[in-house]
Parts: structure tokens; C-alpha cells; sequence
């Protein structure tokens, strides 16, 4: 009997918990197309649930006073209670509000408090401009007066030896280093000077924060070698951020985005280990990395659906680039029954969350070759456009081949010779040689529209022949 009531509550807290997301899912979707007093609704009743996303965004609701009245009180209620489960855009935002004054009475050294948990938790959170408030010049002066005299406050007790009061001061001079760059070098000094000493007493927390100026060039050179000890420190007292962080540096995730003066050597034995501390404490960044890591290393049908079970928890918390990896496994059907009907819907949800540039293009690869739906060329073209108009990398070059192909061969959109010669160009500035190929052949005979110039094609063959490929 005790057994079938601890089943019979396992199945109805399933039901609950799938309701609670097809609701946080719903409200991202309605948010992603404007409809905000659905998306208020969508996020109201998963909010009540208890899920920390679904409770920061209708917090934003009461905030904005979109979908709903303004209501600054009702917004700090909800952001709380996101950020009692860790979610750092909720204190953030809790540490705007004390530093204004919105919805509750201002206290910078509160503020500061909230501010730098956020901080600790992989955000970097400063006091942001909030038009008509943080220009209103009696806020603005309660403010700099609230500065000054939390600094007092906190360098007094800092020199009396306080460690998170010196963690504090330290991370005001942080601060500062985005707010006043006039101040850096001074700033910086004060910064790392405070925030060290409360490490060397054995703070995660300022373990974790040097980590992040190491890496973030905020100590000199960006330095993957002491970021990843002061990480370490961190992690090994349970910091999960740091854990995360740690696991990112081990599989070399920093390294395509950042150059280093000192490089810590990859080792995926190590990523999955801290990756998996990270993930057991709800990150959802290293839940997804642990699942791209299993799916990147396994070798067996357990490893893949050990990676599809951490990609899941990912995804059901909002991660789109999760959420892009299973749809990327079901096209495959690594370890599951090929399913391009679910890729689509972890496509769309990807986009719902976040316009992830990934999942458009993927998208548009499924309507362009009629996996799972019918085939639409028109479609196609104008889903790798949306993919195309996020912020440009050099990774893209492949999305910007694609565009110009179909526009010189008119597929999907009568042909556009000014849009592939200009798509060719974007493609051929990331490295790709087949672009820089094509411009070469452009310029030499006169195609696309452009006239014939024998200087620019001898330049787009002079970087083929050199390898000039950005990184």
C-alpha cells in the first residue's frame, strides 16, 4: 500500500512538474511574438508552481507593466523568490531595485549585496540606466549619496579586517571599472587589492570573482591559468558557478572564444567531472555542457541517453542552445528513433526562448530539404536570413554561403545578384576560402553585378594563397 501511494504521488508530481514547463514554454512563445498579456498568463501559472524562470519573467511583467498594471512591489516579490533558487538575473534585478529605491527603500549597501551574489553566480551585475529613474535627478543624487556612504561604510570595516565587507569594497571597485573607465587603473588596483584579501581567507565567492577577472582581462592579461586556480579554489568549496566555469575551461570551451596569454590544456576527463558537480547543483550552462560532452564522447547507448537526460533538464528550464542539441539528436537519432517532428518542436522552442540564430538555421535546413514538413525553399531562405541578422562570427561563414547560393541561383526568392554578392563578401571577411574564391572569379570577370577589377581579384586569390583565415 505505502509503495503504491510513493508511486501514485511520483506520477501526479510528473503531471505537475510537465504542466508547470508546457506553461513556461507557452509564455516564452507568446512572449516571442508580442503576445504579453497571454505570455503574463503563461508565466503567472508557472510561477505559482515554483519555477525560478517562469517567476524572474512575470517579475519583468509587474516591472515593465506589460500584459498587466506596473507594479514595482509586486515585480520585487516574484524576483525573489527566483533568486532564492539561484537565478542571478532575479538578483540582479533585486540589486537595482534596492539601488533606486523601486518598490522598496533604498539601500546601496543592500543593493551592493545583491548586486555581487549575481556576481558570484555568473553574471556580471552593476547597477544599470533605468530611463526615467536612474536619470531623475533626486534619484540619481539619493544614489550617489547611497555610493559614498556605503563605500565609507564598507572600507571602514574592511580595514578592520571584515571579510565580505572587503569582498563588498572590492566589488564596488569592480563596479567602477565599467561605470567610470576614466578610474580603470586605480579601480582595477582596488578591485583586485580587496577582493584578494578576502580569498586568501578562504571566500568561494572572491575566489570565484578573481577567476572571472583573470579570464575577463581585468588583472592584466587574459589569464586562463590563474582563472582556472582561482576556479578551483572556489569549485572545491561547492560554488557551483565556478564548478561550471572549470568544466567550461577544461574542454576548451573559452578557448574559441577568447586568445589567452596562458592556456590551460583541455582535458575532458576533468570537464565531466566538475561539469557534473555543476550540474547535480541545477546550473543549467553545465547541464548542457555535461550533455554535449557525454554525446561527444560516448560510446555506447547509455552515454547517449545519460546526454539526453541532461540536455532535458537544460531544456525544460529555457536553455536554447540545450534545446538546439536535441533537436540535432533526433535529425541523427544518436541513441533515440530518428524523429524530425520532435527536432522541429526543440527547433521552435529554441527560437521561442531566445531567437537562437542556431535553431533557425536549423530550421530552415529542415523546410529547405523537407525533413518532417514540406518542403519550402521561400521558407528556407527567410529563416537563414534570421539566422544571418544576429551578431556576426566567423563560424557563420557557411550560413552566408548558403544565402548567397540561393539568391545568385534564385531559390526560394527570384535571383538577387546584389544579396549574393553581398552574402559572398560576409563570407569571405570570416576566411572561407570557397567565398574568397568566388570573389576572385566576381571581380576578374564582371559577375554579380560588379564590375570587372583585376586589383581586387588578384587580392581575394592573394588570401586564398596565403591561408588568411581570421580566427
Amino acid at each position: 500500500m505505502k509503495r503504491s501511494l510513493l508511486i501514485l504521488a511520483s506520477i501526479i508530481f510528473m503531471c505537475f512538474s510537465c504542466s508547470a514547463f508546457a506553461d513556461l514554454d507557452a509564455g516564452l512563445a507568446a512572449f516571442r511574438r508580442q503576445d504579453f498579456k497571454t505570455s503574463f498568463k503563461e508565466f503567472e501559472m508557472a510561477a505559482k508552481t515554483g519555477n525560478p524562470i517562469a517567476q524572474k519573467w512575470l517579475g519583468w511583467h509587474y516591472e515593465v507593466g506589460t500584459g498587466t498594471t506596473k507594479n514595482y512591489s509586486q515585480a520585487l516579490v516574484w524576483y525573489r523568490k527566483a533568486a532564492v533558487q539561484g537565478d542571478r538575473d532575479a538578483m540582479e534585478s533585486i540589486g537595482n531595485y534596492y539601488a533606486y529605491g523601486l518598490g522598496v527603500k533604498q539601500d546601496i549597501s543592500t543593493a551592493v549585496e545583491w548586486l555581487r551574489k549575481a556576481t558570484e553566480a555568473g553574471s556580471y551585475a552593476y547597477p544599470k540606466n533605468i530611463p526615467g529613474i536612474s536619470d531623475n535627478p533626486a534619484i540619481k543624487k539619493r544614489f550617489d549619496d547611497g555610493i559614498a556612504a556605503a563605500h565609507d561604510i564598507f572600507r571602514r570595516k574592511a580595514e578592520q579586517g571584515d571579510t565580505l565587507a572587503q569582498l563588498n569594497l572590492g566589488y564596488m571597485y569592480l563596479v567602477d571599472l565599467s561605470m567610470m573607465p576614466q578610474n580603470m587603473s586605480q579601480n582595477q588596483s582596488q578591485a583586485v587589492g580587496w577582493i584578494r584579501k578576502a580569498a586568501e581567507k578562504g571566500h568561494a565567492g572572491a575566489h570565484g570573482i578573481l577567476g572571472f577577472m583573470y579570464a575577463m582581462e581585468m588583472v592584466g592579461e587574459r589569464d586562463q591559468v590563474q582563472a582556472a586556480k582561482w576556479y578551483q579554489l572556489a569549485a572545491t568549496q561547492g560554488n557551483a558557478n565556478a564548478q561550471y566555469k572549470l568544466a567550461a575551461i577544461y574542454a576548451g570551451a573559452g578557448s574559441m572564444k577568447y586568445s589567452f596569454a596562458k592556456s590551460v590544456p583541455k582535458d575532458i576527463g576533468k570537464a565531466k567531472e566538475w561539469a557534473v558537480e555543476a550540474a547535480q547543483q541545477g546550473v543549467v550552462e553545465a547541464q548542457t555542457l555535461l550533455g554535449v560532452l557525454l554525446l561527444k564522447t560516448g560510446t555506447s547507448e547509455k552515454d547517449y541517453a545519460e546526454a539526453l537526460l541532461w540536455l532535458r533538464k537544460a531544456a525544460r528550464q529555457a536553455d536554447p542552445e540545450a534545446q538546439v542539441f536535441i533537436g540535432d539528436i533526433y535529425v541523427s537519432g544518436l541513441g533515440v528513433p530518428r524523429d524530425y517532428s520532435q527536432a522541429i518542436s526543440f527547433y521552435r522552442k529554441a527560437i521561442d526562448n531566445s531567437g537562437s540564430k542556431f535553431a533557425y538555421g536549423r530550421l530552415a535546413r529542415m523546410y529547405e530539404e523537407g525533413l518532417g514538413i514540406p518542403k519550402d525553399n521561400t521558407e528556407a531562405l527567410q529563416l537563414y536570413e534570421k539566422a544571418s541578422e544576429s551578431k556576426f562570427s566567423t563560424s557563420d561563414a557557411p550560413l552566408h554561403i548558403k544565402l548567397a547560393r540561393m539568391y545568385e541561383d534564385g531559390v526560394g526568392t527570384p535571383k538577387d545578384d546584389g544579396k549574393a554578392f553581398q552574402h559572398y563578401g560576409s563570407a569571405a571577411v570570416a576566411g572561407d576560402p570557397e567565398a574568397m574564391k568566388k570573389l576572385a572569379e566576381v571581380f576578374q570577370k564582371g559577375l554579380l553585378g560588379q564590375k570587372a577589377d583585376l586589383e581586387k581579384a588578384k587580392y581575394w586569390r592573394e588570401q586564398i594563397a596565403k591561408g588568411d583565415v581570421p580566427k
